[in-house]
């Protein structure tokens, strides 16, 4: 587990600096989200469940906006379907990402978390373009940097975000079927 890793450790997986990480591991303990040392000295949480909520509705507006490159759309609902993530180092999150983690939703929008020197590629490959002013695409592709460390990725298998990247991208939409897949999502992978 990563929050029992030194901190520089984890100031480095989380891209952040080191004095953030000591700031973040005493408010945690703070709030009572974090105990120390109740197995052998181990950090340990103490309500994932509380925890994750007020991460999830906080993300969209203090993290996810920051990290925001833009939003595109297609006249290709299935443009995804023929895109190779690994080509640009790139994640799915949202909808196509929840597809591929729940074989249930036949997903209309996208999140892509990829840095930002892959764009152009993929806004050709993906056929991609920007959405004007007062647009109102039916389809809505984000791309999104990531906000922690990146390997390089080179397996299709695992070219989705973090299911609880998935979670936060599908609760923030509101839709009821993404809140569904959403539920489901977290059923599965965040007990």
């Amino acid at each position: 587990r990563v929050i029992n890793k030194p901190y520089r450790e984890i100031a480095r997986r989380a891209q952040v600096a080191l004095g953030t990480v000591g700031w973040v591991i005493r408010d945690l303990m703070t709030q009572g989200f974090l105990l120390e040392g109740v197995k052998n000295g181990a950090r340990e949480l103490a309500d994932f469940d509380l925890l994750l909520e007020k991460w999830v509705e906080d993300y969209p507006y203090k993290l996810r906006e920051k990290q925001k490159i833009g939003t595109f759309t297609t006249d290709n609902a299935e443009w995804w379907r023929g895109v190779d993530l690994t080509e640009f180092d790139a994640l799915w999150g949202g909808e196509v990402a929840a597809a591929k983690y729940t074989n249930y939703l036949n997903p209309k929008n996208a999140v892509v978390y990829l840095n930002k020197l892959n764009i152009t590629k993929l806004l050709q490959v993906g056929r991609l373009r920007k959405i004007v002013p007062n647009e109102q695409p039916e389809i809505r592709v984000e791309l999104i940097e990531p906000f922690w460390e990146q390997e390089k990725n080179t397996d299709r298998a695992t070219e989705l975000v973090h299911p609880v990247l998935v979670y936060a991208d599908l609760v923030e939409t509101g839709d009821p079927r993404n809140l569904d897949v959403a539920n489901r999502i977290r059923e599965k992978y965040l007990r």
